[in-house]
């Protein structure tokens, strides 16, 4: 038995080997920047590697068309997510 604190060597260990409690996470405000970080990535490798795919495999001018066709398309997966965005937090998601 410990003098000092009167518990036993065992439950000492216990209690020394137990996590520290941590503040509670906010999972919903997490989850939405890892969407908008993903969001930039795709719209990022869509346009930008996509255009320098395009460059080196046909040339800069059919690079340019391409480019426009890939902002294109970035603007209507970045419509689609701005929708769901919408939707989600008029469904209480915030």
């Amino acid at each position: 038995m410990n003098r000092i604190s009167g518990s036993t060597w065992c439950q000492d260990i216990i209690i020394c080997r137990m996590k520290p409690s941590r503040a509670p996470m906010d999972l919903r405000r997490l989850r939405r920047e890892n969407d908008r970080r993903m969001l930039f990535l795709v719209l990022f490798v869509l346009v930008g590697i996509g255009t320098i795919l395009t460059a080196v495999a046909y040339g800069p001018g059919p690079a340019a068309v391409a480019l426009l066709c890939l902002m294109a398309g970035a603007g209507a997966i970045g419509l689609l997510w701005l929708i769901f965005s919408v939707i989600g937090r008029w469904a209480g998601d915030s």
